[in-house]
């Protein structure tokens, strides 16, 4: 198994000093497109129930591509099972309906705003149940 992206006979010819950033700037814009959607969304009156689920139909599809194009299969078990059901549901479905069912009734900006939020509340969440060690390194993550 190659060690880095630039270890990779698909990546050689690319530095890696250019693949990161540019992934970062991909990953970066495709964030704030979900943010941007949501309000054209809210604004265009969809039910904001169809539009979550259109937004993980595409997630799947884009996943399943992901896993076919490295040849791996996703096998969930019924063990691992409640770990997906809470994660989807308060990762994704409670906040999305959530932002979706507000985009209608706030500024774009200020929706963005408390979005951008999200991850300072989940750190802060976390270190105040102790789930999480604040490292440097999740402080810059921040």
């Amino acid at each position: 198994m190659a060690a880095t992206l630039a270890d990779r006979p698909e990546f050689a010819v690319i530095p890696q000093r250019i693949i990161l950033p540019v992934l970062l700037f991909i990953l970066g814009n495709a964030w704030a497109a979900q943010y941007m959607s949501a309000k054209l969304i809210g604004d265009a009156g969809v039910d904001p129930v169809s539009a979550l689920f259109d937004v993980h139909v595409l997630l799947v599809v884009a996943f399943g591509l992901w896993l076919a194009a490295k040849g791996r299969l996703f096998r969930p078990t019924w063990k691992h099972a409640g770990f997906f059901f809470a994660t989807a549901g308060v990762g994704s479905v409670v906040s999305i309906l959530a932002e979706l069912a507000a985009a209608p009734h706030i500024p774009a900006s200020l929706l963005t705003i408390i979005i951008a939020m999200a991850p300072a509340f989940t750190l802060s969440l976390t270190l105040a149940l102790g789930t999480e060690k604040l490292t440097t390194r999740t402080f810059a993550a921040i």
